[in-house]
């Protein structure tokens, strides 16, 4: 699922200048990840272009510094499944996380206060017609200590979130294994936080991406026990000059991804040349190696580089391109070890990718659908009766939004519109209608 978005120069006020450190220092901990695929979603200001357990009864009022034990040694944070909830509005959806048709994880984040605005965890289990939610108590409303930095689910029942202040003090782990029912913290991550993901429920990894006028450091930490203590296994140089081999170069801005708890990925994008560049790792993330990767044509305007994270199905894998005003499908036979891209056919347009699996595909702009499902061999189009991607993200424009496919006839699309609605829709027939699904708390934004 990759989304992006253009503003157009000065087409809005600026914030103020503390609601954009609290939203930049929440946006950098994000992790869009979706069953198959993640989207990276980063805040464009200003003509900037960017692409797209165990049980417990009580619940503390503040999140203590929790020592790195083993999570039966960790304090439970009680049950969250209670009647007579009150969701507050304003909110925005952030990320969703379908397992089936019916099964979605859906987390808002408060978007019409600076802080003591409500956030949300909300599951569903009969697709959007009845919800819980399965938000720990003390952080219903943000602010101080108690932001949802981060959130990621593994399964229908398994998923963790980052809870802290917003980019600077202990950022608390917590998890459940039943489907929100009851949270157990278990960790502390690093102060400035970083991006979760997990390959079971013990392997996982926390990463620190650091953008810094188009070039990024990583920083890599690895937990093997569910997320109770954590190791830095990785780290880059933080200048151009500083490579060394088995490491990843400071320029350009990444993304990464794991399959499994030794093989991962580092992606590119960058703001010139092509940011065809992708490296892998084959020992959980110690060190790194270029992988082969073909020049994408033509040469993008402006840079390019992959807008979203891979999807494997075996030794076949896919992964979005972006550049300049087109995208491609970057796709792989041998397990990743070398990458060549498809192209849609037709006219070149900045489309928007979700991928389904390896080799199914669906590529919305605007109203039109372009849909594959044997890898680009053979392509087919539909109309849908819903704007499904708006390539201008100012203020008045129409809806458009992240579309993400769970099959090929079940979707979801959120319409984050700017500064007035923020929506849910689903398809149960591959995108030809959509209807709405009310998120509790995205009222009144």
């Amino acid at each position: 699922m990759t989304l992006t978005l253009i503003r157009e120069p000065n087409s809005q006020t600026l914030p103020d200048a503390g609601e954009l450190l609290i939203k930049e220092a929440r946006v950098k901990m994000r992790r869009r990840r979706l069953r198959y695929t993640v989207a990276s979603l980063i805040v464009l200001v200003a003509g900037i272009v960017v692409w797209q357990g165990s049980g417990g009864t009580t619940h503390p009022t503040s999140p203590p510094r929790v020592k790195t034990s083993s999570p039966k040694n960790g304090s439970s944070t009680g049950p969250t499944n209670l009647a007579a909830i009150t969701v507050l509005g304003g909110q925005s959806i952030d990320q969703v996380v379908p397992f089936g048709p019916r099964i979605l994880w859906v987390w808002t984040t408060n978007e019409v206060k600076l802080s003591g605005g409500g956030q949300d965890i909300e599951l569903t289990a009969n697709a959007g017609k009845t919800w819980t939610n399965v938000t720990p108590p003390n952080l219903r409303v943000d602010g101080g200590s108690h932001w949802i930095n981060g959130f990621f689910a593994l399964s229908a029942t398994r998923a963790w979130l980052i809870e802290g202040g917003a980019g600077k003090g202990p950022q608390t782990l917590e998890t459940t294994s039943d489907a929100g029912l009851h949270w157990l913290r278990v960790g502390v991550l690093p102060p400035s936080g970083c991006s979760l993901e997990f390959v079971t429920a013990q392997d996982g990894t926390c990463s620190q991406l650091w953008g810094a006028g188009g070039s990024m450091p990583i920083g890599i930490y690895r937990t093997t026990d569910g997320g109770a203590s954590w190791h830095k296994i990785f780290q880059s140089g933080a200048s151009s000059a500083s490579t060394s081999p088995g490491s990843i170069p400071f320029a350009c801005d990444k993304s990464i991804y794991f399959e499994n708890a030794a093989k991962g990925f580092v992606f590119f994008l960058c703001n010139g040349g092509t940011g065809a560049i992708i490296y892998e790792t084959s020992n959980g993330g110690v060190t790194w190696a270029p992988q082969k990767v073909e020049e994408p044509s033509p040469v993008p305007l402006g840079g390019g580089g992959f807008t979203g994270l891979p999807v494997f199905n075996g030794l076949r894998g896919a992964v979005t391109y972006g550049g300049g005003s087109y995208s491609a499908i970057y796709v792989t036979s041998d397990g990743g070890r070398s990458f060549h891209p498809v192209y849609p056919p037709g006219k070149r347009l900045p489309w928007a990718i979700d991928l389904v699996t390896a080799t199914q595909w669906r590529l919305t702009y605007q109203k039109e659908i372009l849909e594959t499902n044997n890898g680009g061999a053979s392509w087919f189009d539909l109309t849908s009766d819903t704007v499904l991607m708006n390539p201008s993200y100012v203020k008045g424009a129409p809806p458009g939004g992240l579309v993400v496919f769970d099959n090929t006839n079940d979707g979801w699309l959120i319409e984050n519109q700017y500064s007035s609605n923020s929506s849910l829709l689903r398809t149960t027939d591959e995108g030809r209608q959509w209807h709405k699904v009310r998120v509790p708390g995205t009222q009144k934004l």
